[in-house]
């Protein structure tokens, strides 16, 4: 069966925009009413049929995601009371962990790497939080290989820079310390540091390498 689908566009009502916006409950259409007349005008550009802001979503196959991974959709009210949503909470790491394996799977996937299916590695695929979050955040040797073949790094070198990052307080750092509130958080990777490993070389393993004795 063919995979291209004649061009479809995907366009919401204003109503159904404005309900998925700001809902319907009073409480949460005064919880609306706090944004500044700037930011509540940027957002409901949206609302706009020919806004050059935010466009309406365009469907060109039908492996496309909305076609092939069908969910119910969830406005921001729906967002709100799920009981199970997460937000960075201070001395929990896990949001912190969360983002960083985020950004490397899909850093893989700009360099043409499909989902992993050889060792547990951070371009597996998933379809849930939870199957997420049992991804390590390293990759498996065969996905550093193909990294480093797109890029062309010293493996032995970034091995050893991955340490310092963890180890150093980003403080130290004059280029960076002005971007931030706080401290890095190189808590987050500590029982990663010692269980977990980078492209099969375990974090015990990496004082040699910072040695030169590997």
């Amino acid at each position: 069966m063919s995979s291209v689908l004649s061009m479809e566009t995907i366009k919401h009502s204003e109503e159904m925009l404005r309900t998925a916006l700001i809902s319907n409950h009073k409480d949460f259409i005064d919880m609306y009413q706090k944004y500044t007349p700037n930011v509540k005008r940027l957002l409901e550009e949206a609302f706009k049929a020919n806004s050059i802001l935010f466009k309406p979503i365009e469907l060109q196959s039908k492996s496309d995601w909305i076609l092939s991974h069908p969910e119910p959709k969830q406005d921001f009210y729906t967002y709100y009371t799920n009981s199970h949503r997460k937000t960075p909470v201070p001395g929990e790491n896990i949001i912190c962990i969360q983002i960083i394996g985020t950004l490397t799977h899909e850093i893989g996937h700009i360099f043409g790497m499909q989902h992993c299916q050889w060792l547990q590695c951070i371009v597996q695929g998933s379809n849930h939080l939870e199957e997420s979050d049992r991804r390590p955040i390293d990759l498996c040797p065969i996905c550093l290989r193909k990294l480093q073949c797109a890029i062309n790094f010293d493996i032995k070198e970034r091995f050893k820079a991955l340490l310092r990052w963890i180890e150093e307080d980003s403080k130290s750092d004059p280029l960076v310390q002005p971007m931030l509130t706080s401290h890095k958080p190189t808590e987050a990777f500590q029982n990663w540091k010692v269980s977990a490993a980078f492209g099969g070389v375990k974090f015990n393993q990496l004082d040699s390498l910072r040695n030169g004795q590997v």
